[in-house]
């Protein structure tokens, strides 16, 4: 039974540390890329801290419903062929994220008074918080990242000895926590 709670809690460890590293991983990215559009600094995200968290429940959640798209989770299990079944995840990864951005940029538009960013310059857009290229973007990203990245990430993160998953997801956590605290606090205040 004790092995048993142990072995769970290595695995949510291993998670909390994967959440980290893909949400460090997509401010990075994201981060690069507006910096070099606009020929200056960029500091993206809604944190202190350099995390964009969007990218790592995103990618997690799909990983969960989806798994990667060599092997094929729940809605894809049953669909034969690698073409149609890559196809499938192209879509609907394109489609969650893109619904994932449409409420996170909705969310902190009216409730936070922030706008995180603003696709309106882009054709095809809806009032700035999704667009039809970053719709395929994306989908290109999730089926390549997913199919050649995620799992020599994972990997690596379980091979982590224990006490490395113990401290880096507890310290991850309270400092993610307090950013998210601090930040929520910072507009509140601001909005008085």
């Amino acid at each position: 039974m004790t092995e048993n709670i142990k072995n769970k809690n290595i695995l949510v460890g291993q998670y909390i540390v994967l959440f980290m590293i893909l949400s460090f991983g997509g401010w990075a990215v994201e981060t690069l890329f507006c910096s070099l559009l606009a020929g200056k600094w960029c500091d993206r995200g809604f944190l202190t801290l350099p995390f964009c968290t969007i990218y790592g429940f995103t990618i997690l959640g799909l990983y969960g419903l989806l798994g990667t798209p060599q092997d094929g989770r729940t809605l894809l299990k049953n669909v034969s062929g690698k073409p149609m079944r890559f196809l499938l995840y192209f879509l609907i990864t394109a489609s969650v994220t893109t619904l994932a951005e449409l409420v996170t940029g909705w969310f902190f538009t009216k409730v936070c008074g922030v706008s995180l960013w603003d696709y309106s310059g882009y054709r095809f857009h809806y009032k700035g918080y999704i667009c039809l290229e970053f719709f395929l973007v994306w989908g290109t990203l999730f089926l390549i990242g997913m199919r050649f990245a995620f799992e020599p990430l994972k990997q690596a993160v379980a091979a982590l000895p224990r006490w490395a998953l113990f401290w880096g997801s507890a310290i991850s956590c309270f400092f993610l926590m307090a950013d998210w605290i601090v930040s929520y606090a910072r507009i509140f205040f601001q909005s008085i």
